[in-house]
């Protein structure tokens, strides 16, 4: 993924596709920068391609940027999605949608034909983004009852389009909103990535993560085509509180808290010999962790 930074605003939701190693794409919606100043601002992120949706007032805004690494192609901009052609040398191609749906319910009707027409070819397709909608009661928490009839609509259409709803690792819920009096801080799952049965299939490792929100009311969604590579060498120490509860973690601090070297000394050597007293003595607590969610 690309380490281009963003400055989000208030009511954007944004979008991140990355691919392994340096190749990366990252997609932004609602955004109210245009024209020149958008290419400019564009060139200080870094990214050498890009495809620009323009704001229309408060509806509307999308921004495109990938490296030169993918191989993508805009062969449709639309109002309300931009779809990219991506060339992969391993899968062949495959179309990208980014949604941004209109606020507007009478808009954000219309576009749902013009889409689903594009969803009947044997294309591996991914539609990712803002859809403005939520598919069931359970996509919602707090603020007034929803509009059960819009919801069996729209789960309706996903349905009719043959699309999977891929569940992100993260927060449930995208989207945050105000809270009004006599009810409870309003959230939503507005921004989801949906795709077909041929393109979970050349992509069987394919993961979606929901990220955490900065200066938006919007979660980003970061999603990758290819398993992502841990290593556990890389990884910043952490200590673990549960550790002070096991009974011989007193004694072992003692032994190896060696006062006669420096402090940075001590600190290195001891975050070594916790690491190996977690797996020899403790029982990793990684795996135990894993073991007790696989239970629940």
């Amino acid at each position: 993924m690309s380490k281009a930074k963003t400055t989000p605003q208030k009511g954007q939701s944004s979008i991140k596709h990355a691919n392994k190693g340096s190749k990366g794409a990252i997609i932004l919606e609602l955004q109210r920068c245009s024209g020149i100043k958008a290419e400019t601002t564009i060139k200080k992120m870094g990214f050498s391609n890009y495809a620009l949706n323009e704001a229309r007032g408060y509806a509307g805004g999308i921004w495109a940027l990938w490296n030169k690494e993918i191989k993508a192609t805009c062969i449709h901009n639309h109002e309300q999605f931009l779809q990219f052609e991506i060339q992969d040398q391993e899968k062949g191609k495959w179309n990208l949608f980014a949604i941004y749906a209109n606020p507007h319910a009478q808009i954000r009707d219309s576009v749902w034909s013009t889409i689903e027409s594009k969803c009947t070819n044997n294309i591996p397709l991914l539609l990712a983004g803002d859809f403005n909608e939520i598919a069931s009661l359970a996509e919602q928490w707090g603020g007034s009852l929803p509009n059960v009839q819009r919801c069996n609509k729209f789960q309706s259409w996903i349905n009719e389009c043959s699309l999977i709803d891929m569940i992100p690792a993260g927060s449930f819920f995208t989207w945050e909103g105000p809270k009004r009096h006599g009810h409870d801080k309003l959230f939503k799952r507005l921004d989801r990535a949906l795709c077909n049965q041929n393109w979970r299939t050349s992509f069987p490792d394919a993961a979606i993560k929901c990220l955490a929100r900065i200066h938006s009311d919007h979660h980003p969604l970061f999603v990758t085509t290819k398993e992502q590579s841990s290593n556990a060498q890389n990884r910043p120490f952490r200590f673990e509180n549960c550790w002070m509860q096991h009974e011989n973690f007193a004694d072992f601090l003692k032994k190896e808290w060696i006062q006669e070297q420096d402090f940075k000394n001590i600190l290195e050597q001891l975050q070594n010999s916790l690491r190996t007293w977690n797996k020899e003595i403790f029982g990793d607590i990684t795996k135990r962790k894993r073991r007790l969610l696989n239970r629940i």
